[in-house]
């Protein structure tokens, strides 16, 4: 009885400390009965080991989709976040009312370059917003 006596005071002291992060995303939806909307965009983002690729349904106005890996590490930082927001950018402005963006990462990379990744997507990282509703969807092997 002493024991939970003791117990009971510090396990609720220590769980004060305690604090969650909360992100908001979506999941993309696996079927629908409306018909898909033929103006949307459907933008999406695929994370690979060598980089970042962006792809859309529609023809986007870059030369280059492809976002290359400077540095050989697997962290947020071998990732060019500032090239991405670019690329973003340019896409926003021809699609001013397009929010959303998929991201599909593969399985080997890792939940901080997703995270950082989402903070890019959705402009969070920057000055300027870019798409803020985020889905993440399975990615490609």
């Amino acid at each position: 009885m002493n024991l939970v006596t003791i117990l009971i005071p510090f396990l609720l002291f220590s769980a004060q400390f305690v604090s969650l992060a909360v992100i908001d995303s979506t999941l993309p939806a696996i079927a629908t009965t409306d018909p898909p909307d033929p103006e949307a965009l459907d933008l999406a983002i695929h994370i690979t080991a060598d980089g970042y690729t962006v792809s859309a349904d529609k023809p986007l106005p870059l030369d280059e989709r492809t976002v290359a890996r400077t540095q050989a590490s697997m962290t947020p930082s071998a990732f060019d976040g500032d090239r991405l927001s670019e690329i973003l950018g340019r896409i926003k402005d021809a699609w001013p009312d397009e929010d959303t963006v998929i991201l599909e990462p593969t399985p080997d990379i890792p939940y901080e370059v997703l995270i950082y990744t989402m903070d890019v997507a959705s402009g969070r990282s920057g000055d300027r917003e870019l798409f803020p509703s985020v889905a993440i969807a399975g990615g490609s092997t």
